[in-house]
Protein backbone atom coordinates (compact mmCIF):
# COMPACT_ATOMS: atom_id res chain seq x y z
CA UNK A 1 0.00 0.00 0.00
CA UNK A 2 1.17 3.23 -0.69
CA UNK A 3 1.29 6.35 0.87
CA UNK A 4 -1.36 9.06 -1.01
CA UNK A 5 -0.09 12.02 -3.13
CA UNK A 6 -0.97 15.43 -2.04
CA UNK A 7 -1.37 17.54 -5.20
CA UNK A 8 -2.03 20.65 -5.18
CA UNK A 9 -4.55 22.46 -7.89
CA UNK A 10 -4.82 25.94 -8.11
CA UNK A 11 -7.11 26.41 -4.67
CA UNK A 12 -8.32 23.02 -4.24
CA UNK A 13 -5.93 20.58 -2.91
CA UNK A 14 -6.76 16.84 -3.84
CA UNK A 15 -5.64 13.35 -2.74
CA UNK A 16 -4.76 10.96 -5.55
CA UNK A 17 -3.34 6.93 -5.18
CA UNK A 18 -0.11 6.35 -6.69
CA UNK A 19 0.21 3.27 -8.60
CA UNK A 20 3.10 1.53 -10.69
CA UNK A 21 2.25 0.72 -14.10
CA UNK A 22 4.33 -0.97 -17.23
CA UNK A 23 6.33 1.91 -19.16
CA UNK A 24 5.73 0.66 -22.34
CA UNK A 25 1.41 0.48 -21.52
CA UNK A 26 1.97 4.21 -20.98
CA UNK A 27 3.48 4.37 -24.44
CA UNK A 28 7.73 4.83 -23.72
CA UNK A 29 9.37 3.03 -25.73
CA UNK A 30 10.95 0.40 -23.67
CA UNK A 31 10.19 -2.63 -25.43
CA UNK A 32 12.25 -5.40 -26.50
CA UNK A 33 12.33 -3.87 -29.73
CA UNK A 34 12.67 -0.38 -28.43
CA UNK A 35 8.97 0.22 -29.51
CA UNK A 36 5.59 0.84 -27.54
CA UNK A 37 2.60 -0.59 -26.61
CA UNK A 38 0.39 2.15 -25.66
CA UNK A 39 -2.93 0.79 -24.05
CA UNK A 40 -6.02 3.20 -24.18
CA UNK A 41 -7.92 1.03 -21.81
CA UNK A 42 -4.78 1.21 -19.30
CA UNK A 43 -4.61 5.28 -19.41
CA UNK A 44 -8.37 5.56 -19.36
CA UNK A 45 -8.27 3.88 -15.96
CA UNK A 46 -4.86 5.49 -14.63
CA UNK A 47 -6.76 8.58 -15.27
CA UNK A 48 -7.25 8.87 -11.35
CA UNK A 49 -4.28 8.27 -10.15
CA UNK A 50 -0.68 9.42 -9.80
CA UNK A 51 0.92 6.78 -12.03
CA UNK A 52 4.97 6.05 -11.75
CA UNK A 53 5.99 4.21 -15.58
CA UNK A 54 8.44 1.35 -14.62
CA UNK A 55 10.48 -1.11 -16.88
CA UNK A 56 11.22 -4.08 -14.47
CA UNK A 57 13.16 -5.54 -17.60
CA UNK A 58 15.22 -2.41 -17.54
CA UNK A 59 15.33 -2.58 -12.98
CA UNK A 60 16.59 -5.53 -13.76
CA UNK A 61 19.45 -4.68 -15.81
CA UNK A 62 18.23 -5.51 -19.65
CA UNK A 63 19.16 -3.02 -22.82
CA UNK A 64 16.16 -1.61 -24.99
CA UNK A 65 16.08 -2.59 -27.60
CA UNK A 66 17.53 -6.28 -27.10
CA UNK A 67 17.39 -9.57 -28.74
CA UNK A 68 13.91 -11.28 -28.34
CA UNK A 69 14.02 -13.95 -25.66
CA UNK A 70 12.36 -17.23 -26.47
CA UNK A 71 10.94 -19.60 -23.79
CA UNK A 72 13.43 -23.24 -24.39
CA UNK A 73 11.80 -26.67 -23.11
CA UNK A 74 9.05 -25.45 -21.50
Amino acid sequence: MTAPVLLTLGMYEKTKQTCLVSACLTGLCTRYDGQSSLSQSCMRELSGYLWIPVCLDQLGGLTTPRPAADLMNA
